[in-house]
């Protein structure tokens, strides 16, 4: 959601957003993300909130720096929110962008304690190093700095770096930049690959992951990392895809951020994948390649749940010789034990199965008793349990 007028700069003025706000959000999960923009094409996170209102809450939000930057910007709101918990979201009301002229003859004066003459120092070697790369984000700018001091015994403790800015070392930091690197989460399901599930069927949905680590904290490019997903070699509808960041409040990209996309695929044993990403200087990150995966069937469940298909009309037939197929995708390895009952209780057909995990499974139903006879018509239960499951459903029998 974003305000489709752009906002322009105006000399000697304070910009402010203001706006109630209501909102119930996983915290420090999910996020109501204030959103700012110099295109309405590419926007990036100026403030954010989480965690649960107290019905509705007024917000003020200081944009001045933004519009002193952009000279024009526009402005919207956007949330950020993962599949963990699920919540009722935001409400936002009565927003307004606000300009307080500053009026200079009635400034005064007073003592606090805070920034020296160091302040403009450093807005030079920002200057400096945007005239050298211009397309430097403000994150990148700070982090570039902060990383690039003198280490000063006498400043430990006293400023957040311990040291002094250093103009040569953080224009070599832009000049001779490192490149970024893609790598596999190295969690539980991505230890050798960027994907989970391996396998599955065309309702199942595929989770893409992948790390990008920047030695010099760069954050990656606008609009990336990208996933690439081909089928026989070639990209599929609406490939590539950008992937979403899973933690958007964490600025650190030198220990590694996680990115993630997910889809449903069409059926074939034909896909490969891959990842790209840049930083923000550009430098082509390196790492993973092309990986194979995953393998679609036509039928497909997600894990921990269960399918029963019957014959060409819904129900099974046995005397056309069709079959009942008990599909289900077990979340982990073990013995799953498939029981069928009469509506009344009575055991007709039991089977075990080994099961690996993260596996679509498909075990066939005659529909025969344990005695191998032709089961009468009716409503039978099936009962799956094992493995991380315990599902019943139900099945037609008609002959």
């Amino acid at each position: 959601m974003w305000c489709k007028t752009k906002v322009q700069h105006l000399k000697d003025s304070y910009f402010y957003l203001n706006f109630y706000a209501k909102y119930d959000f996983e915290n420090d999960s999910d996020f109501l993300c204030a959103l700012c923009s110099e295109d309405a094409s590419s926007w990036e996170v100026y403030d954010f909130l989480t965690d649960t209102s107290s019905g509705f809450e007024k917000k003020e939000i200081n944009v001045t720096s933004v519009m002193e930057y952009f000279k024009s910007a526009y402005f919207g709101f956007g949330i950020y929110s993962d599949d963990n918990v699920q919540a009722e979201g935001a409400i936002i009301d009565d927003f307004s962008i606000d300009r307080y002229g500053l009026a200079l003859d009635k400034l005064t004066y007073e003592y606090y304690d805070g920034t020296s003459m160091a302040a403009p120092c450093v807005a030079g070697l920002a200057a400096l190093m945007l005239s050298v790369k211009p397309d430097l984000s403000v994150s990148t700018l700070k982090s570039r700095i902060l990383a690039s001091v003198d280490k000063k015994a006498n400043l430990l403790d006293r400023v957040l770096t311990g040291g002094r800015i250093n103009a040569y070392n953080a224009l070599d930091k832009i000049v001779n930049n490192n490149s970024p690197t893609l790598g596999w989460v190295g969690v539980s399901n991505y230890v050798t690959d960027g994907i989970h599930p391996n396998a599955g069927g065309i309702i199942t949905p595929f989770s893409y992951r992948v790390k990008y680590s920047d030695s010099d904290n760069d954050n990656p490019k606008s609009g990336y990392p990208l996933l690439h997903v081909l089928k026989a070699g070639a990209e599929i509808p609406g490939s590539p895809f950008q992937m979403k960041d899973t933690a958007i409040s964490d600025a650190d990209y030198s220990d590694g951020k996680i990115y993630e996309y997910s889809l449903t695929l069409s059926s074939g044993t034909d896909y490969s994948y891959f990842f790209e990403a840049y930083d923000v200087l550009g430098a082509t990150a390196s790492g993973t390649g092309i990986s194979l995966g995953p393998d679609v069937g036509l039928v497909g469940v997600v894990p921990g749940q269960a399918k029963i298909l019957g014959g060409a009309k819904g129900y099974v037939n046995p005397i056309h010789g069709e079959e009942a197929k008990i599909i289900f995708f077990s979340p982990t390895s073990g013995t799953v034990n498939i029981k069928i009952y009469t509506l009344n209780g009575q055991l007709v057909w039991e089977k075990k199965e080994l099961v690996l995990p993260d596996q679509q499974n498909t075990v066939a139903w005659a529909c025969r008793n344990i005695d191998g006879n032709v089961v009468a018509s009716g409503i039978y239960l099936v009962h799956i349990k094992g493995a991380g499951m315990d599902i019943k459903k139900k099945i037609a029998i008609l002959k």
